[in-house]
C-alpha cells in the first residue's frame, strides 16, 4: 500500500461503513468522528514505539541563568532526548564528550540528600516549582534528570569553567516524535509498511464505536500486521531499553 492522505483514510474507512462519501474527511460529523479515530490510533502507535521515530543531533539550550547554573532547555515539545553528552576538556578548541547517565528524579534527589550543604563544593539550588536540592559546583556533570519534561537537570557544574552549563558544550541525540495535523492533504509521517496497519486500525475502532460491533477482518489483519513488523524491528534493531524522558 502506498501512502494516504488523511482524506484517503478516512473516505477508505467510511466505505467499510458503507457511509456516504465525503470530498473533505471534516464534511459531516462522522467523518470528523473517523478522523478523531485517525488520531488516536495515530498517537497509540507512537506511544507504543511502533512507528520509529527520528533521530537527529542537537544542543540543547542554555538558561544564562546564575540562580539555575545546572540547567539547560529542551526547545522542541515534539523530542525527546535519547542520549545525552557534554564537553567535559578544559582544553580550547578541544572536544571531550562525556556521556551523562540518566536518573530517574527520585534517584537523583536521593544522591543530591547524600551530598553536605555546608560543604564549600556544593550549593543549594531552588528549582522552578519551589522545592530545593543540592548539587557540586566544582566538577563537571556525571547525572542528569528533568522534573518536568522541559528542563534537563545536571548534578554538577564546572564553575571554574563556567557561571553556568553552556548550550555550545551539549552534544544529545534527539528523537523526533511524529505529529498529527488535522488536514485533509496531511501524509501521516510513518514509514510506508505501515499504512495497512493504521488503516486497519481505525477500521476496526471505526466500527466499534460508530457502528458498535467488531470489524473482525480488519482486528485479524491489524493484529497480524502489528506482529509481523514488531517481528521485523526486532530483528534488525536491538530493543531500546534506554529510559524515555523529554517529551511524555
Amino acid at each position: 500500500m502506498s501512502k494516504l492522505t488523511l482524506l484517503q483514510i478516512v473516505q477508505k474507512v467510511l466505505s467499510s461503513l458503507s457511509s456516504d462519501e465525503v470530498s473533505s474527511a471534516f464534511e459531516t460529523a462522522e467523518s470528523t468522528q473517523i478522523v478523531d479515530i485517525v488520531e488516536d490510533v495515530f498517537n497509540n502507535l507512537v506511544t507504543n514505539k511502533i512507528i520509529k521515530t527520528h533521530e537527529s543531533l542537537i544542543q540543547l539550550a542554555a538558561l544564562g541563568d546564575t540562580d539555575h547554573p545546572n540547567y539547560l532547555k529542551l526547545t522542541d515539545p515534539t523530542v525527546k532526548i535519547s542520549e545525552l553528552r557534554y564537553n567535559v576538556t578544559t582544553e580550547v578548541g578541544e572536544l571531550e564528550y562525556r556521556e551523562i547517565t540518566w536518573l530517574e528524579p527520585s534517584e537523583f534527589l536521593a544522591r543530591s540528600s547524600g551530598l553536605d550543604s555546608t560543604a564549600d563544593n556544593v550549593r543549594i539550588i531552588q528549582d522552578f516549582g519551589g522545592a530545593s536540592y543540592l548539587i557540586k559546583d566544582d566538577e563537571f556533570p556525571r547525572f542528569f534528570t528533568s522534573f518536568d519534561n522541559t528542563y534537563i537537570v545536571f548534578d554538577s557544574f564546572n564553575s571554574d569553567e563556567d557561571s553556568t552549563m553552556q548550550a555550545s558544550k551539549s552534544l544529545a541525540i534527539a528523537q523526533k516524535i511524529p505529529t498529527f495535523t488535522r488536514s485533509d492533504s496531511f501524509v501521516p509521517n510513518i514509514e510506508e509498511t505501515l499504512f495497512p496497519l493504521l488503516l486497519n486500525e481505525v477500521k476496526s475502532w471505526a466500527h466499534l464505536e460508530l457502528r458498535q460491533n467488531a470489524h473482525q477482518k480488519a482486528e485479524q489483519q491489524a493484529r497480524s500486521q502489528r506482529v509481523s513488523y514488531q517481528r521485523f524491528r526486532d530483528r534488525v534493531k536491538e530493543e531500546d531499553t534506554r529510559p524515555d524522558y523529554g517529551r511524555r
